[in-house]
């Protein structure tokens, strides 16, 4: 078939770059030619593992093309809208980019299927007045979005026409998802259906935070209370990893978008609230934990080492990254030295917008050496590896503040190590 995508960001890329994989002509479009540029010579401008392989695959056997002009836009049969929805200062999301691309679609190729893919609150789809309107919320995670959309755990699609919710659906086919993982509703439902998913695991990740709180005050372990709570199958194990607060670009934004429509129809979401309070406070926890430690050590440390930029491992994005909330803290008071494998450039970007200097390290062992303490805050793999010996060489004062529970405690004190974790209250 014959699709087009506006918007050449994380959801259009990723999309775009596998719906040719999968054998169809895709045609991408920005407003950013320099992004068009790049991706027409296979450079991807996003960092996501495995995508750029694939993006230069499909441009040498041209099934795909980045364009600027919506005229190129004309052909296709199903046009996805993968554009931006920023938040507003009050929460809200701003539509302005959809509602931009819907009408410069409505002038070029007024009878295609036009499929929502941005994430946009309830309603929004039947409101931009389209003659095939459709919504296909996406559920890719940042690190493995190439994999989540080639193996995915479900397809929701919602239309007002049965033959044009079965075109997009035929779009996957190749992708063999059984019958009972695909939905079929109407745009507003299927819009809410993506609220509600991030809305739950962000929900699910202050829940066990809160627990991890509770913990350290009573002597327990949050990492063995989550493997007994996982073990029930109403529950699961995942999502429940106690640390330093959940962000990137998706959770806190729909989080507060859904409050927002909440709001608008009357209605006080009392949880959501507690949910965004919960993870605000987290990131000042591990804060709270490291002068707890320099308390204990009677040391005034005022150089701090940070292992982790990025929201998540395997991403570069630090859109509401616990670290940059705790640097922002921190900053107030310490000298801070950090490090990320491919952070670093984005965080500059983020914190010297605020008139935040930090210091940056070319490598973790940089990073700590002769430091008052460290604070692990993302939970890359080279940072799994690091010999805990080597905390105790490096650090001026060994003081280990595990913002992501990566370490064994036990081993930790066994080298010598004043360990602090979250969620860990054992003496």
């Amino acid at each position: 078939m014959k699709v087009g995508i506006v918007g050449t960001g994380y959801v259009g890329l990723v999309t775009g770059t596998c719906f040719a994989e999968l054998g169809h002509d895709v045609t991408c479009l920005d407003v950013v030619m320099e992004k068009v540029n790049k991706i027409n010579k296979g450079i991807t401008p996003i960092y996501e593992p495995g995508l750029e392989e694939l993006l230069k695959k499909n441009i040498r056997e041209k099934r795909l093309f980045a364009t600027s002009n919506y005229g190129d836009l004309k052909d296709a049969e199903i046009i996805f809208i993968c554009v931006g929805t920023p938040p507003k200062p009050t929460g809200e999301s701003d539509l302005s980019y959809v509602r931009r691309a819907a009408e410069q679609i409505k002038e070029t190729n007024p009878d295609a299927i036009v499929v929502v893919k941005s994430t946009v609150p309830p309603g929004t789809t039947l409101s931009l007045n389209l003659k095939n309107p459709a919504m296909n919320p996406e559920f890719l995670k940042e690190g493995v979005a190439v994999e989540d959309f080639m193996k995915p755990d479900r397809l929701v699609v919602g239309a007002l026409k049965k033959e044009n919710a079965e075109k997009v659906l035929k779009l996957y086919e190749k992708l063999k998802v059984p019958q009972d993982r695909q939905i079929v509703t109407d745009p507003t439902t299927a819009e809410l259906i993506k609220y509600a998913s991030n809305a739950f695991l962000a929900a699910k990740i202050s829940f066990i935070n809160e627990m991890a709180n509770i913990c350290e005050r009573i002597g327990a372990d949050v990492k063995v209370v989550a493997k007994g709570m996982g073990l029930d199958s109403r529950i699961g194990e995942r999502f429940l990893n106690a640390g330093a607060g959940w962000g990137g670009s998706c959770f806190g934004k729909d989080v507060k978008a859904i409050m927002h429509t909440a709001i608008e129809a009357n209605y006080e979401p009392k949880i959501l609230e507690s949910v965004i309070e919960v993870n605000y406070n987290q990131a000042l926890h591990v804060i709270a934990l490291m002068e707890r430690a320099f308390e204990e050590r009677k040391i005034k440390g005022k150089r701090i080492a940070i292992l982790g930029l990025a929201f998540k491992p395997d991403t570069d994005d630090v859109r509401d990254a616990a670290a940059l909330r705790i640097i922002r803290e921190l900053a107030k008071e310490y000298e801070i030295t950090a490090h990320d494998p491919i952070a670093i450039e984005n965080t500059k970007k983020e914190l010297e917008r605020d008139g935040i200097r930090i210091h940056y390290s070319r490598n973790w062992e940089e990073c700590l050496k002769n430091k008052d303490a460290c604070l692990l805050i993302t939970e890359w793999k080279e940072y799994r590896e690091i010999p805990l010996k080597r905390f105790k060489e490096l650090l001026a004062h060994p003081i280990l503040i595990d913002g992501r529970r990566i370490y064994s405690p036990e081993e930790a004190k066994k080298r010598g190590i004043h360990y602090k974790g979250v969620g860990y209250g054992k003496k």
